[in-house]
C-alpha cells in the first residue's frame, strides 16, 4: 500500500515537471496546482488511514481467531488426556476383573479341595466363640446381679439404719436430750459407704436424700454439729416434700439440745410450727405436735416454766380433740409433762388435776404408748400425794397402777407397775414412820414395804433405789447388818444422787433411829468417795420424773 503511494507521488510528479518545460508557469498556475496537489495529499492520506484501520480490524479479527485456536487446541489436548487416563483406567480395570477372575477361580479350586476340612474348623470356631460368648454373658450377669444385690444391700442397710436412728430421734420427741451419747447403730457401715460417696460429689449437687444421708451418718458418729447443720440444709434443699423438711428441722432441734444450743433449738422447733402449724395433713401436723412438745421440754431445761406450761397448753389446744393416735400420744405426753412441772412448781393440787385429765382422756386407751401415759400420770399423782403426806390416797392410786397394768407385758408398762410396787413400798415406810408409837401397825406397814421391795427387786435387779429402800426398811425392823450391805451396794450404784435423796428421806416424819442410820450412811458415803466406786448417775429424763426415793 505504501509502495503504490509513492508511485502515484512519482507521475504527479513527472506531469508536473513536463509541463513546466512545455510552457512557463505563471504564479497563479503555481498557487492552483499547488491547492491541488494538497488535495489529492488529502485525499490519500484519507484513504491511506482508512485503510490502515480496515487493516488492524483484520489484524484482531485474526488475533482473536488465534485465540481461539489456541482454546480449541488446549481443549483437545484435555480431551486427548482425559481419553487416555479414561483408557487407562478402562484398561486397569479390565486388567483388575481379570485378576480377580483368576484369583476367584483359585481359591474356588483351593476352597473345593479344602471344603470339608475347613466347614469342620469353621464349626469348631464357632462353638469355642459360642461357648466363650455363653461363658462372657454368664460372667457379666453374675457381675450384674452381685453389684445390683450388693448396691441394693448397701442402700437397703443404710435405709434401716436411718430408720434405726430415727425411731430414736422420735423417741427422744417429747423427752428432752439428755445430753448422753446416743446408742451407736447395729449396723453403721452401709451409711458410711454412702456418706463417703458423697464427699465426692459437690454440696451444690447435693439432694435432700443427699444433705439427709449425710446427716444421719454424722449423727451416728456422735458428730452433732455435722448432723444438725446437714439436716438444716437438707430441710432447705428443693425437692423434699413438707413431711420431710418438718421431720429433719425437728431432728435438727433435737440434735442441738443434745448440745446443750438450747435457743437455736427452739429455733428450729419454731420454724416447724410457723410453716406447718396450719396444715391438715395428718403428718404434718403429728410434726408440729412434735416441735411443740420439744419446745415446752426445752423450755423446762431452762426452767421458763410458766412458757413451757403455755406451750403444753398450746398442745392440748390445738389437737385436744384429735382422734389420730399420734396425735392423742403428743397430747398425753404434754399433759404428763405440764403435771410434772407443776409439781415442781410446788402447785401440787393443779397437778394433781392434770394427772386426772389424763386418765380422764385415755384411761380406756388401748394404745400401748397411750397406756404407758396413763400409768406415768398415776404414777406421778402417787408420788405428788406423797409428797403432801397423804399417805393413804397415794398408796390408793398405786393400787389402781396395779390393778390397771399389773399383767402388762410391755416392758415400759412393767417399769411403771415395778415404779408403783417401790412407791406404795415407801409410802408405806413412810406411814409406819408417822405411826411410830404403834408397834403393830409399824411392823406391819414395814414388812409389807419389805414384801414390795423384794418383789420389785427380784424384777428389776440392780436398782440402787430400791436397794436403798430396802436397806432402810431392813435397819428400821431392826436388822442394821443386813441393812449395811444392801445400802452400800446402793451407795456404789446410785451415787450422790440416791446418797441426797436418803438423807431427803430422812425428813419425814423422823424417828429415834434415823440419826443411827445416818451415821450408818454418812460413813459407808465416805468410803464409797474415798475407794471411788460411786456411780455417776444422769439425772432422770424429765417426763419420767420421779422423786429419788420411788425411782428406778
Amino acid at each position: 500500500m505504501f509502495r503504490m503511494t509513492i508511485a502515484i507521488f512519482l507521475l504527479l510528479w513527472l506531469s508536473v515537471s513536463a509541463y513546466a518545460v512545455e510552457r512557463p508557469v505563471t504564479e497563479p498556475d503555481f498557487t492552483a496546482y499547488k491547492e491541488l496537489a494538497q488535495t489529492k495529499l488529502d485525499a490519500t492520506k484519507e484513504s491511506l488511514q482508512k485503510d490502515r484501520e480496515k487493516t488492524e480490524v483484520r489484524l484482531d479479527s485474526q488475533d482473536k481467531r488465534i485465540g481461539d485456536l489456541n482454546f480449541t487446541l488446549t481443549m483437545f489436548g484435555a480431551f486427548l488426556t482425559v481419553l487416555g487416563v479414561v483408557a487407562g483406567f478402562a484398561g486397569w480395570v479390565s486388567v483388575r476383573d481379570r485378576a480377580r477372575e483368576e484369583t476367584r477361580e483359585t481359591a474356588k479350586i483351593w476352597f473345593e479341595d479344602n471344603a470339608s476340612d475347613l466347614e469342620r474348623e469353621i464349626a469348631d470356631l464357632r462353638r469355642r466363640v459360642q461357648e466363650n460368648h455363653d461363658l462372657v454373658e454368664k460372667l457379666k450377669g453374675e457381675a450384674e446381679s452381685h453389684f445390683k444385690s450388693a448396691t441394693n444391700d448397701v442402700q437397703a442397710n443404710a435405709e434401716a439404719t436411718k430408720d434405726q436412728i430415727q425411731k430414736y430421734m422420735s423417741d427422744l420427741a417429747g423427752k428432752g436430750a439428755s445430753g448422753e451419747s446416743p446408742p451407736k447403730v447395729v449396723d453403721g457401715n452401709a451409711l458410711e459407704k454412702m456418706e463417703q460417696k458423697l464427699r465426692n460429689k459437690p454440696e451444690a449437687e447435693y439432694s435432700f436424700d443427699d444433705w439427709n444421708t449425710r446427716a444421719f451418718s454424722a449423727w451416728n458418729n456422735s458428730d452433732f454439729e455435722g448432723a444438725a447443720r446437714y439436716w438444716r440444709s437438707a430441710a432447705q434443699a428443693t425437692d423434699p416434700g413438707d413431711v420431710q423438711i418438718a421431720r429433719t428441722l425437728l431432728n435438727a432441734g433435737i440434735t442441738l439440745g443434745q448440745m446443750k444450743r438450747i435457743d437455736e433449738a427452739i429455733v428450729m422447733y419454731d420454724e416447724v410450727v410457723l410453716r406447718f402449724g396450719e396444715a391438715t395433713e395428718a403428718a404434718l401436723r403429728e410434726q408440729v405436735a412434735n416441735a411443740l412438745v420439744n419446745k415446752g421440754v426445752t423450755l423446762g431445761q431452762m426452767n421458763r416454766n410458766d412458757e413451757e406450761i403455755a406451750v403444753y397448753d398450746e398442745v392440748v389446744l390445738r389437737f385436744g380433740e384429735a382422734t389420730e393416735a399420734a396425735l392423742r400420744e403428743q397430747v398425753a405426753t404434754a399433759l404428763v409433762n405440764k403435771g410434772i412441772t407443776l409439781g415442781q412448781m410446788n402447785r401440787n393440787d393443779e397437778a394433781i388435776a392434770v394427772n386426772d385429765e389424763v386418765v380422764l382422756r385415755f384411761g380406756e386407751a388401748t394404745e400401748a404408748a397411750l397406756r404407758e401415759q396413763v400409768a406415768t400420770a398415776l404414777v406421778n399423782k402417787g408420788i405428788t400425794l406423797g409428797q403432801m403426806k397423804r399417805n393413804d390416797e397415794a398408796i390408793v392410786v398405786y393400787d389402781e397402777v396395779e390393778l390397771r397394768f399389773g399383767e402388762a407385758t410391755e416392758a415400759a408398762l412393767r417399769e411403771q407397775v415395778a415404779s408403783a410396787l417401790n412407791g406404795k413400798g415407801f409410802r408405806l415406810l413412810c406411814r409406819a414412820k408417822q405411826c411410830w408409837a404403834d408397834k403393830v401397825v409399824r411392823k406391819s406397814d414395814l414388812q409389807a414395804a419389805a414384801t414390795l421391795f423384794e418383789r420389785v427387786f427380784k424384777d428389776n435387779a440392780n436398782k440402787p433405789m430400791v436397794q436403798g429402800n430396802q436397806a432402810y426398811t431392813a435397819f428400821l425392823l431392826g436388822q442394821p447388818e443386813a441393812a449395811r450391805p444392801l445400802l452400800r451396794q446402793a451407795l456404789q450404784q446410785g451415787g450422790e444422787e440416791l446418797y441426797t435423796g436418803t438423807l431427803g428421806d430422812l425428813d419425814i416424819h423422823p424417828v429415834p433411829l434415823d440419826e443411827e442410820f445416818r451415821d450408818m450412811l454418812e460413813t459407808l458415803w465416805a468410803e464409797v468417795k474415798q475407794q471411788g466406786t460411786a456411780a455417776s448417775v444422769a439425772a432422770p429424763n424429765k417426763s419420767r420424773y420421779i422423786p429419788a426415793h420411788a425411782l428406778l
